[in-house]
Order: C-alpha cells, then structure tokens, then sequence
C-alpha cells in the first residue's frame, strides 16, 4: 500500500526505513529496515500495511517466548509425533478444524490450556492413548495418571472404553 498524503493534516509522505525495538516484559527484538510512511508536516508515522503480518508474527513469537509457550515448530512436531493431519488433531484434541494450521503457522498463538495439554501429549506416553480411547484402562492403571488411592478391596478387570 502506498500513502502519498497524511490521512491525519493531508500534507505529503515520504517513505522511509526505520529500526524498531518492541518489548514485553522486559525481552525485547529489534526489527532493522521497518518501511514507514513519514508525514512531513505533522510528523506521524504510519507503519506499512504489508509490513504488520510479519511484524505480528515476531512479536507473537517473543510473545510466546516470554510466556513460556510452545512455539510453532514445536506444535508441529508433536502432531507429527502421532502421524496426524493438523484436521485429525484438532479433532482429538479440540480447538477447531483448522487450529492447528493456524498455530503450526503462527499467526494465532494457543492458549496456556492449549499449551499444557500439547506439552502432556509430547511427554506422556499414555496421555494420547486415553484421549483416543485406544487403550484399555482400568481404575488400578488410571491411578498413577490421576493419583488415586487405590481401593483394596476392589478388583480390576481390564476393559476397553468406548
């Protein structure tokens, strides 16, 4: 997009590159050669609509970083540790048929509880086998996943859930 006067005092534009340093909680990314549009009589400055989609994406990222949140790649590579499509997983594990694309990409960044259930599924051996249903399950090997104290006086008998 191209501005060639000030929506703010209609005076002309120039275009011109800039460094930019953004911070969130104390970490901060510098971006170098931000193209602006400068206003030569008021003096605002408007950043380039084809520039804010990748701008987005690194503030996302430090965004993420800061917070402790998977990062995309990462996303990815728990999916693929289960041989899913990214429709298939978000069917299995909610969010929406095309969350997952959108995390995988980085232009929507899951949240915390999103976060904690993918980083369950990347370290638990079990954690996928009970959210599908695949595995037998009886309340004598539930209790290490939930801690439950094991009544004696019952009985387990294996059976699969439906």
């Amino acid at each position: 997009m191209i501005i060639k006067e000030c929506p703010i005092c209609s005076a002309k534009v120039i275009r011109k590159k800039v460094k930019e340093t953004y911070t969130y909680k104390g970490k901060s990314i510098t971006v170098n050669n931000l193209p602006i549009f400068h206003c030569t009589g008021c003096g605002e400055e408007f950043i380039d609509e084809e520039r804010v989609g990748p701008i987005n994406k690194k503030l996302d990222a430090l965004y993420r970083e800061v917070e402790g949140l998977l990062q995309p790649q990462e996303i990815v590579e728990i999916r693929k540790k289960f041989g899913y499509s990214q429709e298939e997983f978000a069917e299995i594990v909610g969010g929406g048929p095309k969350a997952f694309a959108k995390y995988e990409k980085g232009t929507v960044t899951q949240s915390r509880s999103m976060d904690n259930l993918l980083r369950i599924l990347r370290d638990s051996s079990d954690a996928m086998a009970i959210l599908t249903n695949q595995k037998a399950i009886c309340a004598c090997e539930a209790k290490s996943a939930y801690q439950v104290k094991k009544d004696k006086s019952s009985s387990c008998s294996k059976t699969s859930r439906s």
